[in-house]
């Protein structure tokens, strides 16, 4: 994901490491989870060696590399004395990186106390659910991104029956699990019988000019998921042709390119890649963001 904020050090460099680093849910404490690979285990090791520092007074905790911080709500006493480095859902933090923003926040849907504590749920359950708001002057949500990692129709459904519309409004949307079917329904993809709830709320909370990034490799007729094909026509019924994005498709599938934006009082607007720093209007324009190559099982 890249971006950047016009006026402020928000830069998409600056903003992509610490929240890496920083946003972790507390499903990754919980006993119950044994069954890791590698890289989580890896993971889960150096959170682990954050807290610690934390915990013996170390000035060091407060150092780039050693930060953290846990999004969701738990029970699990590994978590207990963490309370100042918690945000619990439906709340509001605009603390990146232990420093304190004025033009930009950030509004937590996701996880639940339910997703994170419970070993029956699938660990895509416990995906960090966020709306993201720039300030422009005295516009304090000039630009509203909406990002949520693998959350599916479930998760969605009771995030959208207890939120207020103002935390649901956006003008980008990261297409959940890299454009799944998922998102749609809970049914198979074979009835195409998508949830009334999610069309409502794309059709009703998407502001003038919203954008769908479907980050994933290119998206085929074919029987993959994700990307599936289904639920990406989906999208285009609902924003249109030309506001429905492919990552590794953009500007083309041969090469695709890095896609930058700008947050201005007009919401955002598109850096042109090609043309190294010309800001075109994201009204007339489609853009997307960036994505690693393995996204969508290629």
């Amino acid at each position: 994901m890249s971006w950047r904020r016009v006026g402020s050090n928000l830069s998409s460099s600056r903003m992509r490491r610490p929240l890496a680093a920083s946003l972790n849910h507390p499903r990754i404490f919980a006993p119950h989870e044994k069954d890791l690979c590698d890289e989580a285990r890896v993971f889960r090791k150096e959170v682990n060696r954050r807290i610690d520092l934390y915990r013996s007074g170390s000035q060091a905790s407060n150092s780039p590399g050693n930060r953290f911080r846990v999004i969701g709500f738990s029970d699990n006493p590994d978590l207990k004395g963490l309370d100042s480095f918690l945000t619990v859902p439906g709340n509001i933090t605009n603390t990146v990186s232990r420093l304190v923003k004025t033009d930009f926040e950030i509004f937590v849907h996701a996880p639940t106390k339910k997703e994170s504590d419970s070993k029956w749920n699938e660990r895509n359950d416990t995906s960090i659910v966020l709306q993201l708001r720039f300030k422009i002057g005295n516009d304090n949500k000039a630009a509203l991104a909406m990002f949520s990692g693998d959350a599916h129709c479930g998760i969605w459904s009771n995030i959208i029956e207890k939120s207020k519309t103002p935390d649901l409004e956006f003008d980008l949307f990261l297409a959940p699990h890299h454009c799944s079917w998922t998102f749609f329904s809970e049914e198979p993809s074979e009835n195409e019988n998508p949830d009334d709830a999610i069309l409502d709320f794309l059709k009703t909370k998407k502001r003038e000019g919203a954008i769908v990034i479907c980050s994933s490799k290119p998206i085929k007729d074919d029987d993959d998921n994700p990307p599936h094909y289904i639920a990406y026509q989906a999208y285009e019924e609902i924003f249109g042709n030309n506001n429905v994005l492919c990552t590794m498709e953009h500007p083309s599938e041969d090469n695709p390119e890095p896609i930058y934006f700008t947050m201005t009082k007009n919401g955002p607007v598109k850096d042109d890649y090609s043309k190294k720093g010309q800001v075109l209007s994201s009204a007339a324009l489609t853009s997307t963001v960036s994505t690693p190559r393995t996204y969508g099982g290629k």
